[in-house]
């Protein structure tokens, strides 16, 4: 049965230091909200009560607005039950605001993304609002949910492919993004599951992609190159090959990952001692992933800890009159000059300089006498292939790359797996 309850919204403040109070509608398959349009201090907010203390001065008028929203889901929910329906929270929100729950696909998925934005994941509500983006531009808004059929996605496909001249790989992308969405509207009762487009809709065919990736020799090339003073006073090249080396000794960390290390991530650890008597000592890096969000523990190998080396006493000062240091900084410069404070900034610093360092690589990569394409991914497909080569099982590459599942993995290294047959082929038959 699904219930309602005001909150007051911890995750969004305005400039002011209030928040939004928000009503959490919940049942079995997760939870809904919406604003009520009213922002209070945490000091104004009787958490045990659900409503407005006295010592607002709009309190009467804020706790009305509530009673009022709550009323008119209380009379949904008696109405459902009336005709023998299950209230589900998306019935009961739509009832509040006004609309029919099965009135419009993209505003379903537009109030989904406002609450994903406010808990700071800035990164995939920008991807999933381009794809909104464009299934609007081809059916208009507003879309019902009746509207998406077989048919209206196989045309879609068809528009995405010719019109907008997007990937086979961008549009199954898509279709993917809109199959979630749809089906977590299925989960909350605003549609059936049985009336999914997707029972009855081929995707289009992808093929397997070629991953650029970079040969033994080639790091060894890049590593090679003088680009003078290494670590933080060093060139701008120095440094993006600093991050690039960095991220494929370090399990083939992502770019994000990279930069926004913090020298208290760098963990000293003692694994028994040595036949002498002697501490056997390691360097760790334990940092949390930005796209995954789970924890990550990877050992700092020769290579990597001597990247890092240079960067462990760097100074960074503090911003603003007070002077001083930052206590803990980032590892690398990457976003010295950044405003990070905001998941917004942060998104926005991350994009601007994954752009800059990619510039770097490639002419990096002039320089090595490298014809591949190369940017700062690339790094992880070389990791992924040196593992493979140095005869690593795919559970063990899906470990280190901190795959959700093995079948990832597997289709990660798909693009590897021509050369090894080619390699099998020869040493099965000789030739060249």
């Amino acid at each position: 049965m699904a219930t309602v309850r005001p909150v007051l919204w911890a995750h969004k403040t305005n400039r002011h230091g209030h928040h939004p109070i928000r009503l959490r509608f919940a049942d079995a398959s997760g939870s809904l909200y919406l604003s009520v349009g009213a922002y209070v201090h945490p000091r104004h907010w009787n958490g045990r009560a659900e409503r407005v203390r006295k010592t607002h001065d709009l309190y009467e008028e804020y706790n009305r607005l509530i009673e009022t929203k709550l009323n008119a889901a209380e009379r949904e929910r008696l109405r459902l039950l009336t005709i023998g329906e299950v209230p589900t929270a998306a019935a009961l929100k739509a009832a509040v605001v006004g609309k029919g729950y099965t009135d419009c696909f993209l505003d379903f998925v537009q109030g989904h993304l406002d609450v994903v934005e406010e808990q700071g994941n800035v990164g995939r509500v920008r991807k999933e609002r381009a794809v909104m983006a464009k299934l609007e531009a081809f059916g208009g808004s507003p879309l019902p949910f009746r509207r998406l059929t077989p048919a209206f996605l196989d045309r879609w496909t068809a528009w995405l492919l010719t019109e907008r001249k997007n990937k086979a790989s961008t549009v199954a992308s898509a279709i993917t993004i809109v199959r979630l969405h749809y089906n977590r509207a299925a989960r909350h009762g605003v549609v059936r599951a049985s009336d999914s487009p997707f029972h009855n809709y081929k995707p289009p065919r992808i093929e397997k992609p070629s991953r650029a990736k970079l040969t033994a020799d080639q790091v060894a090339a890049i590593q090679a190159l003088d680009f003078g003073p290494a670590g933080p006073e060093g060139s701008g090249l120095a440094k993006v090959r600093d991050w690039f080396l960095f991220s494929l000794y370090a399990q083939g960390m992502r770019f994000s990952d990279v930069v926004q290390l913090r020298r208290s991530d760098v963990v000293r650890t003692e694994a028994g001692e040595d036949d002498d008597g002697e501490p056997i000592v390691t360097y760790r890096v334990r940092y949390r992933m930005g796209k995954t969000k789970s924890t990550n523990d990877v050992l700092l190998v020769p290579q990597a800890l001597a990247i890092l080396e240079p960067y462990l006493g760097r100074e960074v000062p503090a911003s603003g009159d007070g002077g001083g240091e930052v206590e803990d900084p980032y590892l690398f410069d990457a976003l010295d000059r950044y405003d990070t404070s905001t998941p917004g900034g942060l998104h926005k610093a991350l994009s601007s300089r994954n752009a800059y360092a990619n510039k770097v690589l490639r002419q990096i990569a002039e320089r090595a006498k490298i014809e591949d394409h190369l940017s700062f991914h690339v790094a992880r497909h070389t990791f992924a292939d040196l593992a493979r080569k140095g005869g690593w099982s795919v559970y063990d590459v899906n470990r280190a790359l901190r795959h959700s599942s093995l079948s990832i993995t597997d289709g990660y290294l798909a693009g590897f797996d021509a050369e090894a047959l080619d390699e099998r082929m020869r040493g099965l038959f000789g030739g060249r």
